[in-house]
């Protein structure tokens, strides 16, 4: 099992897609399953579960299509039936290697539910390859902000919703990419663990992206490089100093990221 586990905002939907398109990958029914968070979770994510629901019966109202709507109705049966997620991909993928979801949140999954997690797989007999993206952790936190854009318009007060991440809170525990990599360490060991960056994502020159479909276990495919999904909108770049504030916020993040990847971080983290 991929298990991707985030970051937010670090290119999870573009990977999610690349990989489905591998002959030997079967992918989740929808791609932020959230099917952990919300069962060890309810009380902060088991909103998802309802919202599945919602899309289901909008989608058969709607007429969406016979596929849509089977692949949301997979995912609403999993919310009474634990075990329905596991059947879902023995049933479809007994000529492929490896299945695969990616739901962000699960960054933020503390080290006793990863434990869980990994029990729950197992205990099928599945082994778990955690795949975590990595965006440079401001550059991220900004995406987020960003995306609010979408939704809120000019009404939405871009410098002020950064400055709330220095008191801390959930995009400052997203990009805490040390406190998410030591607690995946722990779990499942680091050599499970795959580390993809996001800025050497789209480079056609960058050998990357290959190396890190080989240490999935899968040969490379050719990626469509020029598809970008789920972009935040552009906006005036926010002010120097906050940015700097920020960094100095996550440095933690900085040095454990250069620490155990070298050279192989982006050239642009400058934290």
């Amino acid at each position: 099992m991929i298990l991707g586990c985030g970051a937010q905002k670090a290119g999870s939907t573009w990977m999610f897609d690349h990989l489905a398109r591998n002959p030997a990958v079967r992918r989740s029914p929808v791609k932020e399953m959230n099917f952990f968070t919300a069962w060890l979770r309810p009380a902060r994510f088991g909103f998802h579960e309802q919202r599945f629901a919602a899309q289901l019966a909008a989608a058969i109202g709607a007429e969406m299509g016979e596929a849509a709507s089977a692949r949301l109705a997979a995912r609403v049966e999993m919310n009474g039936d634990r075990a329905a997620y596991l059947r879902w991909f023995a049933k479809r993928g007994l000529k492929r290697s490896h299945m695969m979801e990616m739901t962000p949140c699960y960054a933020l999954l503390e080290e006793d539910e990863l434990r869980f997690v990994r029990s729950h797989f197992e205990a099928a007999g599945v082994i778990v390859r955690p795949l975590l993206l990595l965006r440079d952790p401001v550059a991220r936190i900004v995406s987020h902000h960003r995306s609010a854009l979408k939704k809120f318009g000019s009404r939405y007060n871009l410098d002020r919703g950064l400055l709330l991440n220095l008191a801390g809170g959930e995009q400052i525990r997203r990009s805490r990419y040390d406190l998410t990599l030591a607690r995946l360490f722990r779990v499942f060991g680091e050599e499970a663990v795959t580390v993809c960056f996001y800025e050497r994502l789209f480079d056609p020159a960058d050998p990357h992206l290959a190396a890190v479909e080989r240490a999935l276990g899968l040969s490379p495919i050719p990626p469509l490089l020029e598809r970008r999904i789920n972009p935040s909108p552009e906006a005036a770049p926010p002010p120097a100093a906050l940015l700097a504030a920020l960094r100095r916020r996550l440095r933690p993040a900085y040095r454990f990221v250069a620490e155990h990847y070298g050279s192989a971080a982006p050239a642009a983290w400058d934290g």
